[in-house]
């Protein structure tokens, strides 16, 4: 089973530190994880490598952040990776520092490397790991806060907000297929599950939206099934 991890950003030296190159950073957490060695290669630099028996590619694309969805279309088409073993890792203005959001599904929320990607895979239909970057800036000053770097409070938080985002990441893998049963009081996970990374050892909060759904429309729904799944292998990798 093949897994396409892609953490977005920008290349060039003045881009390396920035809020919205946390992608690229996460990527090469994760690569260091498995003992892989990113080398450049088609649309951006690729460490492949192994994690609980599955293989494992982590992309960093070349192509500046609007083009994004040229390099997850080619990886995902050259090694016949199906859209549901896709991760995408990516900033976010709408959340509070270091806080994570998963969602298995959504529109781009202003993103242009979401937007891209959308746009080339024709579907929003794919998992994504936002990192949060708050939103700390004055009136239209968005552009010179999200390509600007951390702050001495949050450059001295983030090393270990991203080891925990590359965790969340590879658990995101071991993850995908494990099988549990989550009808209890027919109420199941929807639509996205935050994550409060304010321990170094463990994730503090889940903060979830559910839904209540008949036994039948709980038995159709794979995504639900799923996503509920998900939560409890990251209770299980994570305990509180």
């Amino acid at each position: 089973m093949k897994y396409l991890i892609v953490g977005l950003g920008n290349k060039g030296p003045e881009y390396e530190n920035t809020r919205h190159n946390i992608g690229f950073k996460v990527a090469e957490k994760i690569a260091e994880t498995l003992e892989a060695s990113f080398n450049t290669t088609n649309f951006g630099w690729m460490a492949e490598g192994k994690y609980k028996g599955r293989k494992v590619f982590v992309l960093k694309p070349d192509t500046y952040m609007n083009l994004s969805g040229n390099a997850v279309k080619f990886w995902m088409q050259k090694e016949n990776i199906p859209l549901e073993n896709v991760l995408i890792i990516t900033d976010d203005l709408a959340l509070p520092f270091g806080t994570l959001r998963m969602k298995m599904k959504g529109s781009d929320a202003g993103h242009n490397g979401l937007k891209s990607i959308n746009e080339m895979l024709k579907t929003q239909n794919y998992a994504r790991l936002r990192f949060g970057i708050s939103a700390d800036f004055s009136e239209g000053r968005q552009v010179d806060y999200v390509l600007g770097t951390w702050n001495t409070e949050e450059a001295e938080k983030l090393g270990e907000r991203i080891d925990q985002f590359s965790k969340a990441s590879l658990s995101f893998v071991f993850c995908r297929y494990q099988q549990y049963n989550v009808s209890i009081q027919r109420k199941v996970i929807h639509d996205y599950l935050i994550l409060d990374l304010d321990r170094i050892d463990c994730l503090i909060s889940f903060i979830i939206r559910v839904q209540s759904l008949s036994s039948e429309n709980l038995s159709k729904n794979k995504d639900h099934r799923y996503f509920g799944g998900l939560l409890l292998c990251f209770k299980n990798q994570f305990p509180i």
